[in-house]
């Protein structure tokens, strides 16, 4: 029977500023005074980060540009365990959802909050009074009815954090992913994230557009143009190409926080590289480049696989087959790097002998062979199929070390069955385990590996228990084994020459107990010996009797001729 085990993600509980949270409140809160009112309220984007100093139009061109994350999603935009802290709206037809903002902390005076609650549009903002002092705000100023917001003032921390930068990623054209961070992010909401260059420049972020789970960060400059069916903006991001990273600022609930790094944003570009497909044996392959910048200095490098390029030419030596990534850089690194991928192919055919997996009816390569598998498909005895290694969707992912490191079958091989429901945070997987080969009978196996020639394989499980050995052929081992103890016990017995006579009175010592020990092995061998030593002691004792007779004879005749000469 198939056992199941369930395993939920769990949310983390987003942090909602309100009247009677304290998380967020700093150590040294106080509240609201005659002069000042601290509260929550919506800022737009452009607003809030015109307070960090960031025009969020800044090189837009465009005459249809929204200051807004555009989400085709709709169950994603209003999610608030994935775009905590914002508020949103809709278009007419409800086809479009916008993140228009945040809702963050002020302090606003006294005279510029009766300003205004005096406005027509004040419920549009919604305000919310807190009775202690945020950890994090902006101030509020009413200036003939504009609203102006500062820089975000509050906790603010340094942090050397661990990260990774990439100039791909499918959610735009760069990404940062931030690691052991958790104890920032848990328990937190991230309103805002400024992107800031040594040469001066500021780059805000959006909820869910940029902002991902709060450690991941990305961004377009042109080259890519949506993600997950969602419009990405690029124009106010192209100016950060060739410059350099040198702070992340993440502003949340709980405190400011900048991530300091010295990461220099390669130039994306138009450029590409194309390797065709080969077989091992040809030593070089087509490698073309193409559409490079003028200043762009070409080279090629491919990973596992020892190769030079040269005049549109990829040479390789000492290759396997498999699927490889061919790497276009900039040898200046000015420029952003680019790949490709290609495969190296046999001609080796797979067979199954045994339950040893060959290639070329030979064991060399197997290992190879494993490792470049995609996809095993198994057809049991009842028709049954099922493909492992390869995900389909809408169904189990099944996993199994069929083979070992040997390419030997395992019979007791156990799958791992993952099926996956729901999305994101409210994922559940659930996980069924079973046996590979669950009944006797012929398997057909179908095995894809990159570089090599589908191969179908057939193999016979057969789980009987062999028959029991007739009574002849016990017979003839019991007499066999029989035979071999006479020999041995035998050669044991052979006396010694003894070298004087300690060792003589040694070995006759230890006889007895000799005799003992093989009288435990082998009463066949013991019954002939026992036989023997009776013969031997029977002798001895008549010659005794007989040396006895003759003295008492001669002690006769004395003792008669004593008393003859004495009368």
């Amino acid at each position: 029977m198939n056992s199941k085990k369930t395993v939920s993600a769990v949310l983390a509980t987003a942090l909602v500023l309100s009247v009677t949270s304290s998380a967020a409140f700093a150590s040294n809160s106080s509240k609201n005074s005659a002069d000042y009112v601290y509260g929550t309220m919506k800022i737009s984007y452009h607003d809030f980060y015109l307070g960090e100093k960031v025009d969020t139009t800044k090189g837009v061109t465009s005459t249809d540009y929204v200051d807004a994350v555009s989400s085709a999603t709709m169950n994603k935009y209003t999610n608030q365990n994935l775009n905590a802290g914002t508020y949103t709206s809709e278009n007419a037809d409800n086809t479009m959802g916008y993140i228009n903002g945040v809702i963050f902390p002020v302090k606003v005076s006294a005279e510029d909050y009766a300003k205004l609650k005096s406005a027509s549009n004040f419920d549009e903002l919604g305000f919310t009074e807190l009775t202690e002092v945020p950890a994090v705000y902006k101030e509020l100023t009413v200036d003939n009815g504009v609203l102006s917001f500062s820089e975000a003032e509050g906790k603010t921390e340094t942090v050397d954090a661990n990260y990774t930068f990439s100039t791909s990623s499918k959610y735009g054209d760069y990404q940062i992913s931030f690691s052991n961070v958790n104890d920032i992010f848990n328990d937190n909401v991230v309103y805002g994230v400024v992107l800031e260059t040594a040469e001066g420049d500021d780059y805000g972020l959006y909820s869910q557009e940029n902002i991902w789970k709060n450690t991941k960060l990305a961004w377009s400059t042109g080259f890519t143009t949506e993600a997950h069916g969602c419009p990405l903006r690029s124009e106010p991001y192209e100016a950060i190409m060739g410059e350099t990273l040198d702070n992340v600022q993440y502003i949340t609930a709980n405190g400011i926080y900048n991530f300091t790094m010295n990461q220099y944003v390669a130039i994306k570009h138009n450029g590409s590289i194309d390797v065709n497909d080969a077989y091992i044996t040809d030593g070089s392959t087509s490698c073309l480049v193409s559409d490079i910048p003028n200043d762009f200095e070409p080279q090629v490098t491919v990973e596992g696989l020892d190769s030079t390029y040269s005049n549109d030419k990829l040479n390789f030596t000492n290759a396997v087959p498999n699927k490889y990534t061919a790497v276009l850089s900039d040898a200046k690194g000015k420029y952003a790097s680019v790949s490709t991928d290609f495969t190296l192919k046999t001609t080796a055919q797979a067979s199954l002998k045994d339950g040893q997996l060959l290639l070329d009816d030979k064991t060399d390569g197997v290992a190879d062979y494993i490792s470049a598998f995609t996809s095993i498909s198994i057809t049991d005895p009842n028709g049954g199929v099922i493909k492992y290694i390869e995900k389909e969707k809408g169904k189990p992912t099944y996993t199994a070390d069929i083979f070992d490191a040997n390419g030997v079958i395992d019979i007791d091989a156990q799958y791992t069955a993952a099926t996956t429901t729901g999305k994101g945070a409210s994922a559940v997987t659930t996980y069924e385990y079973g046996p590979v080969f669950g009944v006797d009978g012929e398997y057909q196996i179908v095995i894809q590996a990159n570089g090599y020639d589908t191969a179908t394989l057939s193999y016979t499980v057969n789980r009987e228990p062999s028959a029991p050995e007739s009574s002849e052929e016990s017979s003839n081992d019991e007499s066999s084994d029989e035979d071999s103890n006479v020999v041995s016990n035998e050669s044991s017995f052979e006396p010694s020459e003894p070298s004087d006579v300690e060792s003589s009175e040694e070995t006759s010592n230890n006889e007895p107990s000799e005799v003992n020990s093989n009288t435990d092995n082998t009463s066949s061998t013991n019954t002939s010996n026992g036989k023997d030593a009776g013969t031997v002691a029977t002798g001895a004792n008549e010659t005794a009797a007989g040396i006895a007779l003759v003295f008492i004879a001669a002690a006769l005749v004395a003792s008669i001729l004593y008393r003859f000469k004495k009368s």
